[in-house]
């Protein structure tokens, strides 16, 4: 049937509409959860299943909402996926290879054509196509791919094929610990400034925030050693140089380690702050060796604590 004439008559019964319960049966025919990181997602839509979205207007069943043509009535099936939003900003679904006419939606967590739809494309018969929308912070949405017309350009087909794209649909927000760049800057997870309040990138994992971290060295208070740290060089530490595969504190994450010139040795194992559990060096041969450096400890505040010093540390507040 013409597109036009189904709007038109779509149009018409919504005028007789009253607002019914929501059909609540997403969840029940989900395809797959989509991510930010989701790749291309080659799908079909087959003629002979049974559409469980996109009722009658007049039973305020169909979708309210697409571009062009709005409301519509969908009595073709459909496939479902569900999406739940990293964070808050928009998020672009792209839609290709389209070998017939479909149509794609985003619901809200309603599941609901008619009260809950959140944006549509319905234009006609297009091999590509694609839809845009604002999604909310840890709030679910359901992505519908409609079948509108299993018909092709030369033939009747029952099957409609299609490939779904999240992560380069544009807009994607950065999923911070998936081990990809999501949204396309060429900054991955933690490295990516979108990231920088994100749970998963906050030093530490502080259970109340950044703020429980009082000396400011990274790591929270609760799980801090150390809560009163200041930098090696603060503390007078190393004494004369840092040698080769020496290792201090200085801010940062990470240890600064030794690597002199001509010394034919690279700098060794590397160390976090997190690793010593808030420790710069000057904490961990205090902690050792007393405040006086201790038998056997007086070349590490000298030089910088050794390897075998921090992994003896480590293994002591592990």
């Amino acid at each position: 049937m013409n597109r036009f004439i189904v709007f038109l008559q779509a149009a018409g019964g919504l005028l007789l509409a009253s607002w019914g319960s929501a059909q609540e049966v997403c969840t029940d025919n989900v395809v797959t959860d989509l991510s930010c990181s989701s790749q291309q997602i080659a799908g079909v839509v087959f003629e002979s299943d049974e559409s469980v979205l996109g009722g009658p207007c007049s039973e305020s069943g169909c979708y309210s909402c697409g571009e062009p043509f709005a409301p519509i009535e969908q009595t073709g099936a459909e496939d479902i996926y569900s999406f739940r939003c990293q964070r808050s900003g928009n998020v672009a679904f792209a839609v290709s290879d389209l070998d017939c006419d479909l149509d794609i939606y985003v619901l809200d967590a309603s599941c609901d054509p008619f009260s809950g739809c959140e944006a549509g494309s319905t234009a006609a018969m297009t091999a590509a196509d694609g839809v845009s929308f604002f999604c909310s912070a840890d709030s679910t949405y359901y992505v519908v791919i409609e079948g509108y017309e299993f018909t092709r350009p030369d033939s009747t087909a029952s099957t409609c094929s299609y490939t779904l794209d999240v992560s380069t649909g544009g807009g994607c927000p950065e999923d911070c610990d998936n081990g990809a760049d999501d949204d396309g800057d060429g900054d991955v997870d933690c490295y990516d400034e979108d990231c920088a309040a994100d749970p998963a990138c906050m030093t530490g994992l502080c259970e109340g925030g950044v703020a429980d971290d009082a000396d400011g060295d990274g790591v929270c208070d609760d799980v801090d050693v150390c809560p009163d740290t200041i930098p090696d060089a603060e503390a007078g530490v190393p004494e004369v140089i840092l040698e080769s595969q020496r290792h201090v504190w200085n801010g940062g994450d990470a240890f600064t380690s030794g690597s002199l010139p001509g010394a034919g040795r690279g700098s060794g194992k590397q160390f976090g702050i997190q690793d010593t559990r808030g420790c710069s060096c000057a904490d961990v041969l205090e902690a050792l060796g007393g405040p006086d450096g201790g038998e056997g400890y007086e070349g590490h505040y000298r030089f910088g604590c050794s390897q075998g010093v921090l992994e003896e540390w480590i293994e002591s507040v592990s």
